[in-house]
């Protein structure tokens, strides 16, 4: 009896204290909507969920130049929010001014920065999450670029 009590205990305190388990996470399956950046390499990338649901932008953040990290910021598409963030962002563009547009999404402040550069206008954005205050500055993009991130063929 008390060789099974010892087993016992024994094979017990191995199921408690384990501490990793294999969980099955399967989120929604992304797409790529387009993707910028020089000479093959990617920047920015646009992606979106099967059903439309839920569109990513994924960064390298040019906040440091000698640390590569990436940042990435979601938001739900109700309402057409992405052709709506898509018009917004050419608009800037055809204005031709210098200005800023402050947006808000479920997780994160975001802010289209419109500068002319040489005589050419630019765009690119910040992204500032709202839980850890941290904020991620993409490149600047112009207007060809933002077509083939949104996927646009105009």
């Amino acid at each position: 009896m008390k060789y099974f009590l010892s087993i016992f205990t024994i094979f017990l305190s191995i199921f408690c204290f384990s501490q990793l388990k294999v969980v099955d996470d399967k989120g929604p399956k992304m797409i790529e909507v387009g993707k910028v950046g020089p000479m093959g390499t990617t920047n920015i990338s646009m992606l979106k969920s099967e059903d439309d649901k839920i569109y990513c932008f994924e960064y390298q953040d040019m906040k440091f130049t000698q640390i590569n990290t990436w940042k990435k910021f979601c938001f739900i598409n109700e309402n057409d929010d992405i052709n709506n963030l898509y018009n917004l962002i050419i608009d800037g563009f055809e204005k031709n001014i210098n200005n800023e547009v402050k947006l808000e999404s479920q997780l994160h402040y975001i802010t289209l920065r419109f500068e002319k550069q040489l005589g050419v206008m630019n765009f690119d954005f910040a992204a500032k999450d709202k839980s850890t205050g941290i904020v991620g500055y993409s490149r600047y993009l112009s207007k060809k670029q933002v077509n083939k991130l949104f996927g646009k063929t105009k």
